[in-house]
C-alpha cells in the first residue's frame, strides 16, 4: 500500500492509464472516471514550470521533480511533492510517465502559518523599537544639553529642575530618579 497517489500517464498525450487507491483518496475520483483522459485537465493542475520544459526533462534525464498545486474532485486545492520517472519502449521511444504525488499541502499551510507570524513578530518588534525610541530620542537631547550646560557651568537648580520633569514625561518617574539622583 503506497502513501503516493500514483498515476501513469501516455508521454505523448498526457492520458491517464493507471490511478491507484491513494490516488482516489487524495483527489476523490475513481480510476474509471480518469481513464482515459488527461491528467493535468481533470487535476486543473498548475504547474512550477511549463509542460513542455517538463516533457524536455524526462527526455534528457529520465525523471523530473517538482511542486505541483492540482485541484480536488470538490474543487479544494491540493499541493503536491510530484516526481515523474519515463518509461521507454524497447526501441527507445518514450512511453509512458509513471507520476508519484505526495500531499505537502499541510506542511505549506503551517510554513505560510509560521510566515504571517514572523511578518507579524517584524511588525511588532518595529511598533515596540518605535515607541522605545521616542521617549529616548528626548531624553538623549536632554542630556546632551545638560552635558553642554555642565561644560559651560550654566547649569542651575532651575534649570535642572525643567530637563527632570521633561525627562519624567517622556520615560517615567523611576528611570529619571535614578539619572538625577
Amino acid at each position: 500500500h503506497s502513501h503516493d497517489a500514483i498515476l501513469i500517464n501516455r508521454f505523448n498525450t498526457g492520458r491517464i492509464v493507471f490511478w491507484n487507491r491513494r490516488a482516489s483518496e487524495l483527489y476523490g475520483w475513481s480510476p474509471q472516471e480518469t481513464e482515459g483522459k488527461i491528467s493535468h485537465h481533470v487535476l486543473q493542475t498548475k504547474f512550477s514550470e511549463p509542460v513542455q520544459e517538463i516533457k524536455t526533462t524526462l527526455l534528457r534525464n529520465g525523471h523530473w521533480e517538482g511542486e505541483l498545486i492540482d485541484r480536488r474532485k470538490d474543487g479544494s486545492p491540493v499541493v503536491v511533492q510530484s516526481r515523474w520517472v519515463l518509461q521507454r519502449r524497447i526501441s527507445g521511444a518514450p512511453s509512458d510517465v509513471l507520476q508519484l504525488n505526495q500531499d505537502v499541502t499541510a506542511e505549506r499551510e503551517e510554513e505560510a502559518r509560521q510566515s504571517e507570524r514572523l511578518a507579524l513578530l517584524g511588525t511588532m518588534a518595529g511598533v515596540f523599537a518605535h515607541e522605545v525610541a521616542n521617549p529616548l530620542t528626548g531624553l538623549s537631547f536632554a542630556l546632551q544639553f545638560v552635558e553642554s550646560a555642565l561644560e559651560r557651568k550654566e547649569f542651575d537648580a532651575p534649570l535642572k529642575a525643567v530637563v527632570h520633569a521633561r525627562c519624567e514625561k517622556s520615560i517615567g518617574w523611576a528611570l529619571c530618579s535614578l539619572i538625577f539622583v
